[in-house]
């Protein structure tokens, strides 16, 4: 069976074409892979919302996946930073840490939302370490949902003024250097041997580098969902398979996504 790794859908009610891609790509996984969706799964998420059809649909097409032997884990996105593990096992995930640590094929792999890896970009960190504050957490949570919905949004128009603005790479892009860093912690920790592969997506940018550092063997980065979707898996006998598609292709039933 094969894992296989998205990023950045940003499910909402107002995007039913990327509902129906979602549900579309998971009906094609085959029973028993494994799925890992490594951030901003929703457009944004503020709790458990009876009245959001996203949610709704990610909850009943996960089960369904369940039921197929497919095993679905989620690592938090900066859109999406606030679910917990039990709101996360409410929609049929299992949620995992950022930076984590998974093996298959023989191959140790590294997957992260990837906002970490902006070490360049003082301001977004600053504010990564302020919103992931447990204590400031619990006191939003107690805050009604009506509320949180009306914050997340201003919050999300103020990102989308500052996003326009920002187009130097050398501050906000990854820093590989950084990775690098990280993977040889993991690799001191787990024996790695230096031959760490990575994935992950935040920056919305389809693309793959390698031998970047003494670690990092390939880096591989997910293109957001929109027009087009991208994916990335490993087989068992760890051939990989690195792809973006236009959405659309998603509706065809003879599409193979290993082809």
């Amino acid at each position: 069976m094969a894992v296989f790794v998205i990023a950045d859908l940003h499910l909402s009610n107002s995007t039913p074409d990327l509902l129906e891609g979602f549900t579309g790509f998971i009906n094609k996984l085959k029973d028993g892979d494994e799925l890992y969706i490594i951030g901003d799964l929703f457009n944004f998420f503020v709790g458990l919302d009876q009245s959001n059809q996203a949610q709704k649909l990610v909850a009943k097409v996960l089960s369904q996946a369940k039921e197929r032997g497919i095993s679905s884990y989620f690592i938090k996105g900066n859109r999406d930073f606030l679910m917990t593990e039990s709101e996360a096992k409410s929609l049929g995930l299992t949620l995992c840490d950022d930076i984590c640590l998974i093996e298959k094929s023989g191959k140790p792999i590294l997957l992260s939302h990837g906002d970490l890896f902006c070490t360049n970009d003082l301001g977004y960190q600053k504010y990564y370490r302020l919103v992931n504050n447990k204590f400031l957490q619990l006191l939003f949570r107690m805050l009604p949902l009506f509320v949180r919905r009306k914050i997340a949004s201003r919050i999300r128009e103020q990102s989308k003024d500052a996003h326009y603005h920002r187009r130097d790479p050398q501050i906000y892009g990854v820093v590989p250097k950084s990775i690098d860093n990280i993977a040889k912690d993991l690799c001191d920790k787990n024996s790695c041997y230096n031959s760490l592969v990575v994935v992950h997506g935040h920056i919305h940018e389809f693309s793959f580098f390698s031998h970047e550092g003494d670690f990092v063997t390939s880096r591989y980065v997910l293109g957001a969902w929109g027009n087009q979707f991208s994916y990335w898996a490993i087989t068992d006998d760890g051939h990989i398979v690195f792809k973006e598609l236009a959405l659309s292709k998603l509706k065809q039933q003879d599409l193979s996504l290993l082809s």
